[in-house]
């Protein structure tokens, strides 16, 4: 049995794949602790020709192919095939730094549920790196539920590597077919672990491609799956979460997430808004956990979307363009 799996998802990243395989084979080629499994999510363009002549010769690599059925399917196929005590979800057009690896298996004792990494996020023009975020990684061992009270883990998914048992005990699996699984999956792992350890250097360079912006790239199916993800995490929290400060916290997550569909809404066309507002009209329940969530910016905006869906968008976006 293999210590840690790393499941790379692959679908058109050609331009970047070289960079991100090789990343991580220098660092575990025929390291019997780690294993590399590869899921070529039915990628159209040249990269699974480019990923096979750099694995050819390294036997804890496997190659998974299926028809393209999303990021969070193939991340799924992988952690189905994993072997490894420890999973590391890493994406295609990411790399990892130079010489970390045993540090990080160094960490993973079998007695975390977690273990949060530090990042850095790279611009593709290679003008800039920001490793300036609010996440404290002197923290050692967290509770899930300290960590989510306290916003102490970020919601990517590549940040974090998991313990496999943990998540199939918990059958923590990514929502397939929809945009923001991150954001409905990571919430739940956060609440559910025993325990999170926090590793400090920075160990992920996560790529910030140039068109990679909300501003630019909200679609309706954006919003859709915005009310997926609020409907899914309203049920994980009235099912699961007993705490009431926890269920309240959840409230307010599902309403900071349910803002980017509000910023989003005036970028569609004029058909697209008027099915994404039927939509808003048949979930309106997700106002009412605005209005429970008992932050006051969330509560006003939940009131506002109640008395009158219209108006509640449009004072929305006039806040938002008057700041």
């Amino acid at each position: 049995m293999h210590l840690l799996s790393i499941v790379i998802p692959v679908y058109n990243v050609q331009k970047y794949i070289t960079k991100c395989i090789n990343s991580i084979l220098g660092q575990i080629k025929e390291n019997p602790n780690v294993e590399l499994i590869i899921v070529d999510d039915g990628s159209p363009d040249n990269s699974i020709d480019i990923i096979k002549p750099l694995i050819e010769s390294c036997s804890n690599v496997r190659l998974i192919s299926q028809q393209n059925k999303g990021l969070s399917e193939a991340r799924n196929v992988g952690l189905s095939y994993s072997k490894g005590e420890y999973v590391w979800f890493i994406d295609s057009d990411d790399y990892i730094s130079n010489d970390i690896m045993e540090g990080i298996l160094g960490e993973l004792d079998g007695g975390i549920d977690m273990l949060q990494l530090n990042w850095q996020t790279v611009f593709e023009n290679n003008k800039e790196t920001i490793i300036n975020h609010d996440y404290n990684f002197k923290k050692g061992i967290v509770s899930g539920l300290e960590a989510f009270l306290n916003n102490l883990v970020p919601i990517q998914v590549q940040f974090t590597i998991f313990r496999r048992d943990f998540l199939i005990e918990n059958r923590l699996r990514f929502y397939p077919g929809i945009y923001h699984e991150d954001s409905e999956f990571k919430p739940r792992a956060i609440y559910l672990a025993k325990s999170i350890k926090f590793h400090e250097p920075i160990v992920y360079n996560y790529l910030q491609r140039l068109n990679g912006s909300i501003t630019s790239s909200f679609k309706i199916k954006n919003g859709l799956d915005t009310m997926i993800v609020a409907k899914n995490l309203k049920n994980f929290y009235q099912n699961t979460i007993r705490e009431n400060i926890a269920q309240r916290k959840m409230r307010q997550y599902i309403a900071l997430f349910y803002n980017s569909l509000l910023y989003g809404y005036n970028q569609l066309s004029k058909e697209e808004k008027r099915i994404l507002y039927t939509k808003m009209k048949e979930n309106r329940y997700i106002f009412r956990e605005m209005i429970k969530s008992g932050h006051l910016k969330y509560v006003l905006e939940g009131v506002l979307l109640s008395l009158n869906l219209n108006m509640g968008i449009s004072a929305y976006s006039l806040i938002k363009h008057t700041k």
